[in-house]
């Protein structure tokens, strides 16, 4: 059986009334900034059937994790969630317009950046090609480096140059300058130390607050400290959705989902 957002799926009855309360004032008083639509979306290759009919919406000011092991459709539903891939049938609306994918996709490892170049030139290429001015590009910039001291540390720096860590944090930055509405991070949180990891958190909260972000990750201790709502995805579809939950709780809803399909 399938589930979409509209259904009763939070964790508790007590959850899901003052969910549906605060969410009814914020919409009377201060509408989304930004909302994502999926609707009736499928996808095969040949004729296995990886998406089947996922229905859902996600709105900024909140973060989604997309939990399920892999060879379950998190990578095709991400991929077609950000442009990268055509579905087989469905819809996927960006405030209201199917006709537009805007979304900044932040991979795992190192393949966000050119290492050749600066911090500062990377942003000024993201920029361009997102189509904003010189002065918009700086502006954006100046704010980040006032706001995140990490970025400025590093800014002059060649991305070769820099920690592991300091590129995935760099890359989480570059879609402030891209602008999009929505951010789609893959195992962000993958090889980072504590100090990071508290970094990253601090990001991800400023970034959500006018943005859609959405997680697909392992790493189970960084999700409960990081999700507002999370789907676990299973035979082509959100199986189960939950708000927020803590790691022992992802823990025990993943092994009862999947021990069966991993064994």
């Amino acid at each position: 059986m399938c589930y979409n957002i509209h259904n009763d799926f939070r964790n508790s009855k007590n959850f899901a009334h003052s969910t549906r309360i605060y969410k009814e004032a914020r919409a009377f008083f201060a509408p989304p900034q930004n909302m994502i639509e999926v609707k009736n979306l499928y996808k095969s290759y040949r004729e296995k059937a990886v998406l089947n009919g996922v229905t859902c919406s996600f709105e900024s000011g909140f973060v989604y994790s997309i939990v399920a092991p892999n060879g379950t459709g998190k990578t095709t539903f991400i991929s077609i969630l950000s442009g990268l891939l055509a579905p087989t049938s469905g819809e996927i609306s960006f405030n209201g317009d199917n006709s537009i994918k805007d979304t900044y996709v932040v991979l795992a490892g190192e393949k966000n950046l050119y290492a050749k170049n600066t911090v500062k030139e990377n942003a000024m290429y993201i920029g361009r090609i997102s189509g904003k001015t010189t002065k918009e590009i700086k502006k954006q910039t100046d704010f980040l480096r006032n706001r995140f001291p990490v970025y400025n540390d590093v800014f002059d720096s060649l991305v070769e140059k820099l920690s592991y860590g300091q590129k995935r944090l760099v890359a989480l930055l570059s879609s402030v300058i891209a602008d999009s509405s929505c951010i789609i991070m893959d195992e962000v949180s993958e090889g980072l130390d504590m100090n990071h990891i508290s970094l990253l958190l601090d990001m991800i909260d400023y970034l959500k607050k006018d943005r859609v972000v959405i997680l697909a990750s392992h790493d189970y201790e960084f999700v409960a400290n990081v999700s507002d709502y999370n789907w676990f995805l299973k035979d082509g579809c959100f199986q189960k959705m939950y708000g927020r939950l803590s790691k022992d709780q992802l823990v025990s809803i993943y092994k009862e989902l999947y021990t069966v399909m991993e064994d």
